[in-house]
C-alpha cells in the first residue's frame, strides 16, 4: 500500500514540474486584444493663410443662448461674467447695455491682453454678424469696440499703442498676430474718425546744396545715341529715359515723351524723387546752345503729353492727372519735391488753358467720348 501511494504522489510531483517548465507561460484571461487602428490627431502645420486646423466645429460660441443666463444680464454684474459669456452679452445686445459690455471687454484687454488675445483666437472669424452691427465678423465686431472705447472714452493715450507693441514682440506671426493686425486697423480707423484727431504731418525730406552731380543727364554718360534707330523704351531706366527724352528730336522725343508720361502716371513717387535730385542741373536741348532747366523741361514733358495723349493711355480715368497732383500736394507740402508739383501744376494749367477741349473731354463718361 504504501508503495502505491508513493507512486501516486511522484506522478504529482512530475506534473508539477512540467506545469512550471520554461518557455510555457501561463495563460492569461480576459486579455485586451491588440489595438489595429490609432485615432490621428490634426497634424498643426503652422497657421500662414490659413488656421492650423480646418474644423467643421467652433471652440467657443458668441451664442447668448449658449449659455445659462438666456435673457439680458444686468450690466452692474458684467464684471463677474466669463470673457466668454460678456462677449456673447456685448455681441448681442444694444444700446446702453452694449456700451457697458463693450467698456468691460475693453478693461479687461487692457488688464490681461494674453489672456484675451489667446481667447480671441479661438472665435471662428467664419461668423458673420447681420442686423445692427451690420456684415462683420464677430472678431471684428470686438476690436472695433476696443479700439472706438480707447479713442473715444479713454482720451486716446499712448497706453493702447505701447500694449500692442508689446504684444507683437511675443506674438511676431500666427492667429495673434492677425489679431494685432486687426486691432490696429481698427484702431487707425476709430482715429481718423475722433473729432480730435489731427493728420500726421509727413516731414518732406531736406536735400543738401552740394557741388557735386547725383545723377547725370548727359547722354555720354550712358553711351546714348538718342537718335537713329529708336531703343525699346520700357527697357531703359528712368535715368536713360529723361536723358533720351531731352536730347532727342524727332520720334525719339515722341516716344520717350509718352514712356516718361507712363511712368509718372502709374509711379509718381519714384518719378518725383528722381526729378528731386536733377534740381539745378541744366543743359542744351537737342543741341540748340542753350542752357535749359531740366526738371522744368521734364515737367513739361509730362504736362503736355497729359493734355494731348491722356484718352490714349488712360481712357478709364481720364482726371488721373489731377488725383494724383491732389495726392502727392498732401504728402509733400514744402520742400523741394513740393516745389517740383508747384512748376508742374503750372506748365500743365498753361496747357489746358492753349486747349480749352481738354476740361469738358475729361469731364466726359467714356461712353460718350467720340
Amino acid at each position: 500500500m504504501n508503495r502505491f501511494f508513493c507512486g501516486i504522489l511522484a506522478f504529482a510531483l512530475l506534473l508539477t514540474l512540467c506545469a512550471c517548465a520554461p518557455g510555457t507561460p501561463p495563460p492569461e484571461e480576459d486579455a485586451d486584444p491588440p489595438a489595429t487602428e490609432l485615432e490621428r490627431l490634426p497634424e498643426d502645420t503652422g497657421r500662414e493663410d490659413t488656421p492650423p486646423e480646418a474644423a467643421a466645429w467652433q471652440a467657443v460660441s458668441i451664442e447668448r443662448g449658449d449659455y445659462s443666463d438666456r435673457g439680458d444680464t444686468d450690466p452692474a454684474d458684467c464684471g463677474s461674467l466669463t470673457l466668454a459669456r460678456l462677449c456673447a452679452c456685448y455681441l448681442r445686445s444694444g444700446g446702453f447695455y452694449a456700451d457697458d459690455y463693450g467698456g468691460e471687454i475693453y478693461r479687461r484687454f487692457m488688464e490681461a491682453p494674453n489672456l484675451v488675445l489667446n481667447y480671441f483666437a479661438l472665435i471662428d472669424d467664419r461668423v458673420v454678424l447681420g442686423g445692427w452691427s451690420g456684415e462683420m465678423t464677430a472678431l471684428e465686431e470686438i476690436c472695433q469696440r476696443i479700439a472706438s472705447e480707447h479713442v473715444n472714452v479713454h482720451e486716446n493715450t499712448a497706453e493702447f499703442t505701447e500694449l500692442l507693441q508689446r504684444c507683437r514682440e511675443s506674438y511676431p506671426e500666427g492667429r495673434v498676430a492677425e489679431i494685432l493686425d486687426l486691432l490696429e486697423r481698427e484702431y487707425q480707423a476709430a482715429l481718423r474718425g475722433s473729432p480730435g484727431y489731427v493728420p500726421p504731418v509727413r516731414k518732406p525730406p531736406e536735400y543738401e546744396s552740394v557741388d557735386w552731380q547725383v545723377i547725370s543727364s548727359s547722354p555720354e554718360e550712358y553711351g546714348l545715341p538718342c537718335g537713329g534707330d529708336l531703343p525699346d523704351w520700357p527697357a531703359l531706366t528712368l535715368a536713360e529715359l529723361c536723358t533720351c527724352y531731352l536730347h532727342a528730336d524727332g520720334g525719339a522725343a515722341e516716344g520717350s515723351s509718352a514712356e516718361l508720361y507712363r511712368r509718372f502716371m502709374d509711379a509718381p513717387d519714384t518719378v518725383l524723387n528722381y526729378l528731386a535730385l536733377l534740381v539745378g542741373q541744366t543743359a542744351s536741348i537737342r543741341g540748340d546752345g542753350n542752357e535749359t532747366d531740366v526738371v522744368e523741361k521734364l515737367c513739361d514733358c509730362i504736362a503736355m503729353t497729359d493734355i494731348h495723349w491722356v484718352d490714349v493711355y488712360y481712357p478709364d480715368n481720364m482726371q488721373r492727372f489731377y488725383q494724383i497732383m491732389g495726392q502727392y500736394r498732401e504728402r509733400y507740402p514744402a520742400g523741394r519735391i513740393a516745389e517740383i508739383l508747384d512748376i508742374l501744376q503750372g506748365k500743365h494749367d498753361l496747357y489746358v488753358q492753349k486747349n480749352p477741349g481738354y476740361t469738358e473731354m475729361i469731364s466726359q463718361p467714356k461712353e460718350a467720348r467720340r
